[in-house]
């Protein structure tokens, strides 16, 4: 062996970060893809088995490869799948995994589950059967990130070790339970066939402390969450939606909330006189508030906005009202 490759064996061995990039591109002759995978997977097989080095001495690992398929098939799907798998079993104590391509993941077992805490699938196909079976096999996971996942439209997460999750992408019905998870993002984008940014789902978070929302203002969701103080919602109008058309029922899930912030069209946020006398203020334990809307500059209309404010939060004690384009 000469010493450049004494030299590398030993950086290979001893390095506790490792940042593993591929190539990028591969075609149909050199398939440098594999050849990626199988190194990597064999580089820490040899650390294990060989050279006996604790598994722990890993203190960071990040591997990135980027996929290019024109053509074929089902079968390059799964042995991509199948080298993910070798390289994940050959580093067994993982805490934080980022996986982003479009390979199918169901045929991957996720053998790192005793100590996985941080998990983010980007643009990954998967089943429902192997996702519910995935978050139930990891007992210590703290985080959890879902995007551009196109099979996550219709999901049910239970976990009790949870504490944060993102979730961003098209979403149809989504069910979660989690006495443990303080922190919730989903951002909902408009799905390909309805053209709807509106979801339906329950919620079963008695610990969730801040929660952020982009979705239509139709979505149709229930909330078991006492202890939420903190609430950012972006409520976008789905088409055909008459003005404030479930907007109070919405609001009224959250009613334990003592700080919003909510972007919305102001219009959908002056309520009639008829919806006032015969529904309850959705939110009465709310302490301050902030509107987003598009025109501040409108006194008449300013003026409608904040009695119609005042009789949503009628408890309320800082109310500010600013100007965006998002709403």
């Amino acid at each position: 062996m000469s010493i450049v490759s004494r030299h590398w064996n030993g950086m290979w061995v001893s390095a506790p970060i490792i940042y593993l990039d591929d190539l990028r591109k591969f075609n149909k002759k050199t398939m440098n893809c594999d050849k990626f995978f199988k190194f990597v997977s064999k580089s820490l097989r040899y650390r294990k088995l060989y050279k006996k080095v604790p598994e722990t001495s890993i203190t960071r690992f990040k591997f990135r490869t980027t996929y290019s398929f024109l053509g074929s098939a089902i079968s390059r799907l799964k042995a991509d799948a199948q080298s993910l798998q070798n390289v994940i079993s050959g580093c067994p104590v993982i805490e934080d995994l980022q996986v982003r391509g479009g390979s199918w993941m169901d045929h991957v077992d996720f053998s790192v589950g005793n100590t996985l805490k941080y998990l983010s699938l980007s643009w990954v196909r998967f089943t429902c059967q192997w996702f519910e079976g995935l978050i139930s096999g990891l007992p210590l996971l703290e985080r959890l990130a879902l995007e551009y996942c196109r099979d996550a439209i219709n999901i049910s997460i239970h976990s009790h070790s949870w504490k944060s999750s993102y979730y961003y992408g098209s979403l149809n019905n989504i069910s979660i339970q989690s006495h443990s998870l303080k922190v919730l993002s989903i951002i909902v984008l408009a799905g390909f066939t309805a053209g709807s940014f509106s979801f339906e789902g329950p919620f079963r978070t008695p610990n969730l402390v801040c929660l952020r929302l982009v979705c239509g203002a139709k979505s149709v969701i229930s909330f078991e969450a006492p202890n939420l103080l903190e609430a950012d919602l972006t409520l976008r109008k789905d088409k055909y939606m008459h003005s404030n058309d479930g907007l109070v029922h919405f609001l009224s899930n959250l009613n334990s909330i003592k700080k919003m912030v909510l972007c919305i069209s102001e219009k959908d946020l002056i309520f009639s006189e008829s919806i006032r006398s015969t529904c309850a203020p959705p939110l009465p334990n709310l302490k301050h508030l902030k509107v987003k809307v598009k025109d501040v500059h409108n006194e008449l209309k300013k003026s409608e906005l904040m009695d119609s404010l005042f009789w949503c939060a009628p408890s309320v004690e800082t109310l500010e009202i600013e100007e965006s384009r998002d709403s």
